[in-house]
């Protein structure tokens, strides 16, 4: 039996609630329809899901190559039994975390943006969340973009921001990768962060978006151009 995607804007300038049923049994068609909805509305949210961690993969791999993140690690969390996977958790077993972040609150950011392929998207998938709080928050930086200010778009067009790799989103030391520890102010040199253009084009919907986090960039112009976006939380 064909399944019907069908797809729930949340009305707001992100988001968007999207009927697939199993996703362990979409055919082709409705693959593309879930994609369709992802570069439609930028963060889709599919409900009732019960997979496991290889159908988790299985599913990514609808939409691409998956990338291990080798860097999404401090080396004080449990070891992940599958590199595609990386768990997010507050939860201590023996003293000991289960995920990266911990209980931290974690800053706004776009993952991997300081490698020279960055993600073209993340998945979440939930499996223990609390009754209330702890939402996920989204901004939505075309409409950051096309929202800005001139004076301001004006003032920062063809700025730069230096996308370092030496903390996590939650301020925590990576771990050692080979014989170089990331981190220690004395190789900061060595691990070469990468420098993205404030406005950059996308390869996938099309248009420019707007790139802010980094280390070296101006915190007081980054924070205009969040505010100038329309941030949602998207309810599990």
């Amino acid at each position: 039996m064909q399944m019907t995607v069908t797809v729930k804007p949340t009305g707001r300038m992100i988001g968007a609630e999207v009927r697939c049923g199993d996703v362990r049994s979409l055919s082709d068609d409705a693959s593309r329809a879930v994609y369709r909805a992802l570069l439609d509305h930028l963060v889709i949210l599919i409900r009732g899901q019960s997979l496991t961690d290889p159908e988790l993969i299985a599913f990514g791999r609808r939409f691409g190559e998956l990338d291990f993140a080798p860097l999404a690690r401090t080396g004080k969390e449990k070891a992940r039994p599958h590199p595609e996977i990386i768990v997010v958790s507050n939860v201590l077993e023996n003293g000991v975390p289960i995920g990266v972040l911990r209980d931290a609150e974690v800053v706004w950011h776009s993952d991997n943006s300081y490698r020279e392929t960055p993600l073209s998207y993340s998945g979440l998938y939930a499996l223990e969340i609390p009754p209330s709080g702890g939402e996920t928050g989204y901004v939505n930086m075309y409409h950051a973009l096309e929202t800005l200010p001139r004076e301001l778009r004006a003032r920062i067009e063809g700025r730069t921001l230096k996308h370092d790799l030496t903390y996590n989103s939650a301020g925590d030391l990576r771990a050692t990768v080979g014989n170089l520890r990331l981190g220690t102010v004395s190789n900061f040199a060595t691990t070469q962060p990468l420098a993205w253009a404030v406005f950059r084009s996308s390869t996938q919907p099309a248009g420019a978006i707007t790139t802010a986090g980094g280390v070296g960039a101006n915190d007081t112009t980054v924070q205009k151009i969040i505010a100038a976006g329309t941030i949602n939380n998207v309810e599990t």
